[in-house]
């Protein structure tokens, strides 16, 4: 009797400590892979979606809900940033429109047939067009457009004419039309006549401020097209 239970307590004694050993065994073997698993997060904007701070896998709803509110975010910013842009596009047309139906007015009493009277005509009619270019660029590029002779002045002479028909027509035909439709007609009309000019003064003298305006308008961000535009704002006349 004695001596069983002797052996009882030697085999309970026995028994806790080896289950002591397998746990011990069991937290220092897992460890070092939960260590590994559980790593910190990397520093990229899905990992912050996906993962906590610790590493371990955010709940896949709030997973979604943030990635879900992190797109709508983005899709505001760019949403506001392309309406900046067209309405900064919109304002330039409608006051290059308002310059340009200016100037028209005076067109009745311009002498068309007269080549220097058609381009200080354009000039003004254009000065609304050029940007940051300097004012003595423009002055030196339309004075070597009145000093050229023989076929070079008949050329540039016709383009000038042709140019300043177009747009009044253009204005004449725009009542009751769309005012940024027509501001888009006008300027993009008054563009390919002072480009037929920079070419013609290029090849006779090959001009700098030809050069410059070339770059500068094809580097420029081409221009809706007027019936796409006139889908898109709501202008009062």
């Amino acid at each position: 009797m004695l001596a069983r239970r002797a052996i009882s307590r030697s085999f309970s004694h026995l028994t806790r400590n080896a289950l002591k050993f397998h746990q011990n065994r069991a937290f220092s073997s897992s460890s070092p892979r939960l260590q590994y698993q559980f790593q910190a997060r990397p520093p990229t904007w899905s990992a912050k979606v996906w993962y906590r701070r610790d590493g371990t896998p955010r709940s896949r709803v709030k997973g979604l809900v943030i990635g879900t509110a992190v797109s709508a975010t983005l899709y505001t910013l760019w949403s506001m940033m392309t309406l900046i842009e067209e309405l900064d596009t919109a304002n330039y047309l409608l006051g290059g429109l308002v310059h340009i139906q200016r100037i028209d007015s005076e067109f009745p009493s311009v002498d068309t047939s007269d080549f220097r009277s058609m381009n200080l005509y354009f000039q003004e009619m254009c000065s609304a067009l050029f940007g940051d270019i300097p004012q003595e660029m423009i002055d030196e590029f339309f004075g070597d457009i009145d000093a050229l002779t023989g076929s070079s002045r008949d050329e540039a002479h016709k383009a000038l004419r042709e140019t300043c028909e177009d747009v009044h027509r253009i204005l004449v035909d725009s009542k009751g039309a769309d005012p940024l439709q027509t501001a888009s007609q006008a300027v993009a009309r008054l563009d390919e006549g002072l480009l037929q000019l920079v070419e013609t003064v290029q090849d006779k003298y090959g001009d700098e401020f030809g050069k410059m305006l070339k770059a500068q308008k094809n580097a420029g961000q081409p221009l809706k097209d007027p019936a796409a535009k006139s889908s898109e704002y709501e202008v009062v006349g």
